[in-house]
């Protein structure tokens, strides 16, 4: 379905929204203009056995009848500390538009538990896709991950410290590859209330992607903006060089006049279809997928 040019009222609705953070407000009103999505959504599949270990799985209209599809697992931001699955429907709808079966999980969070139990959670939403997607149209041969902000950590993290996916018998190599949205990769908590988050360690290291490449990793694109101020590029400065010593395959996009959480506006129902952003991402996936 091809969708309308964006009206410049929408531009300045959607840019006032996404500068102001992502509150749940602003979400919620993102979500609203997804609700023109034409595939299907299946609510609260459980890859856990806790309550809040449940995803929503976004299908293509096209997945009928079709071959099976690539997957995309996508983690949601909030700092380890906040958010839902339900809030990011908009990112689920705008990826599925795109040909691909979006996975979106919930997961444990601060002050719930500390780190690594999400961690363990991304791990096990992962493992769950590997063993599961085929009964929803989806190819467990072409499964990606994606995430943003403390998400893309996430997902970054379990891909290099193998230990998180071995207790599935999943190797980081059987994923197809990782695109990361203004990831803080490689970072020393300071801030408090982030500094709970990882249990007040006296070694950060265990949460630092970086000190766990090997060359094992799957192929990288790591997105960032250049106007964001809640993390660092100097996180992606940190992480390449580590991936490309180790023979990894990594591209860093940076794009202007975004923000840290601008950067999603991206997936919204007006904007993506033209969205340079959401096309790196599909040419990168695309063409791991040729390999």
């Amino acid at each position: 379905m091809s969708l309308p040019k964006p009206i410049p009222t929408i531009l300045v609705m959607l840019s006032a929204l996404f500068v102001s953070g992502c509150s749940y407000i602003s979400l919620v009103t993102v979500n609203l203009l997804s609700l023109g999505f034409d595939g299907e959504v299946i609510k609260d599949v459980a890859y856990g056995d806790m309550e809040i270990q449940k995803a929503d799985i976004y299908l293509p209209n096209q997945l009928e009848g079709d071959a099976a599809l690539p997957v995309i697992v996508f983690f949601h931001g909030g700092a380890w500390r906040d958010g839902n699955k339900g809030l990011y429907r908009f990112v689920g709808t705008a990826l599925a538009s795109r040909g691909f079966v979006v996975v979106v999980p919930d997961y444990r969070k601060y002050p719930q538990v500390v780190f690594p139990a999400f961690i363990e959670d991304t791990a096990a939403a992962i493992a769950w896709a590997f063993t599961n997607i085929e009964q929803y149209g989806g190819d467990p041969d072409h499964l990606f991950v994606s995430g943003h902000s403390s998400g893309a950590h996430m997902g970054a993290l379990v891909l290099a410290d193998q230990r998180y996916l071995a207790e599935y018998e999943i190797s980081p190599e059987q994923v197809s590859g990782f695109v990361g949205l203004s990831g803080p990769y490689s970072f020393t908590p300071q801030e408090e209330g982030i500094v709970e988050v990882f249990g007040d360690l006296d070694d950060y290291s265990p949460m630092q992607v970086d000190n766990f490449v090997d060359g094992n990793e799957p192929p990288m694109l790591l997105l960032h903006g250049l106007d964001d101020r809640t993390v660092g590029r100097i996180n992606i400065e940190r992480l390449q060089p580590v991936l490309e010593s180790n023979n990894v395959e990594v591209i860093s996009r940076f794009y202007p006049d975004t923000d840290h959480t601008s950067i999603l506006a991206n997936f919204s129902a007006p904007l993506q279809a033209d969205s340079e952003l959401i096309n790196d991402m599909v040419e990168f996936m695309r063409a791991q997928m040729q390999r």
